[in-house]
């Protein structure tokens, strides 16, 4: 990146010191506003999901998240951060008001590996595909991986006594942003018209169930944490993605799979290759079968 486009600044959010100079100064006030930043795209994306396979009219559901992103957007330029209560009320109003069918549709959460989870690209467009399939998709909230990193920081030093001085102020930051996720899945329950996010001590004391919150590498506890999380609140057929060749990922998500079902005996969980070698077609046939199954189940 120097090398080649020395003009453009870059913003490493990392929790390791990988890039020591990111480009951009991160000061107290763009901390505060990208992590309302996640919060409201979390929001978003929730709703969004839960409203796009139910809707009456095509592409009402996109149009209502258009509408949201720039009303966030004017809000961060007039400094509506601040009243992330009152805007977050907005989303959850503009959703609602899109009027929605009333059949039941089969659920699929998507957990994995940051990046291929969440990306199109790198995962071969797979909401389209599940929502084609006549399925509800369930994304965990980022908000979730940034606190994943945050705890991370406050466990190298509870369980290797690394960086104690360090683990004290993330500690405050987890208290800060944790706290606004719990406050945002309170105005959902009190709406009533969505499914509140996963609660993130809850997904805590769902990893001690299954594995060691020491282990952290890649996504480390945090996937079968979400593994188990989805199974027992519905979302019992999962996609585990995967990036091909990544070890840590490999080991906490598919090699987690067994000890998930004994706690979750219907989970029905498939995990899925993306990389260039793999084909869209076999990607795609593995999670056929995982829905057949389902189906069939049901």
């Amino acid at each position: 990146m120097k090398s080649e486009f020395p003009q453009v600044p870059v913003l490493s959010l990392n929790f390791a010191g990988l890039e020591k100079e990111s480009g951009i100064e991160m000061d107290l006030g763009l901390l505060k506003e990208l992590g309302y930043g996640v919060l409201y795209g979390d929001l978003i994306m929730t709703c969004h999901n839960q409203t796009a396979p139910y809707e009456r009219t095509a592409g009402a559901a996109d149009e209502a998240r258009r509408a949201c992103v720039e009303e966030i957007k004017r809000a961060f330029d007039g400094g509506g951060y601040k009243k992330y209560k009152r805007n977050a009320a907005r989303i959850l109003g503009r959703f609602a008001e899109v009027p929605r069918t009333g059949e039941k549709k089969l659920k699929v959460g998507v957990v994995g590996e940051i990046y291929v989870k969440y990306s199109p690209l790198g995962n071969s467009h797979l909401e389209e595909f599940l929502r084609a399939e006549g399925c509800e998709v369930e994304l965990p909230a980022l908000a979730d991986f940034v606190l994943y990193c945050i705890v991370n920081v406050m466990n190298d030093a509870k369980f290797y006594g690394i960086g104690r001085g360090r683990a004290l102020l993330f500690g405050m930051v987890y208290r800060w942003f944790y706290g606004l996720q719990k406050n945002i899945n309170k105005l959902m329950k009190k709406q009533g018209v969505f499914a509140p996010m996963h609660d993130f001590e809850h997904l805590r004391y769902l990893a001690d169930q299954v594995i060691n919150q020491g282990v952290k590498m890649g996504e480390g506890w945090l996937i079968p944490a979400e593994m188990t999380a989805l199974a027992e609140s519905g979302t019992e057929n999962i996609v585990c993605t995967q990036p091909f060749g990544c070890l840590p990922n490999h080991i906490v998500g598919k090699g987690a799979v067994r000890v998930v079902k004994q706690h979750c005996p219907r989970a029905n969980i498939v995990p899925v290759d993306y990389d260039p070698s793999a084909t869209k077609v076999n990607q795609e046939n593995r999670i056929k079968l995982m829905l057949a199954a389902a189906r069939e189940k049901k």
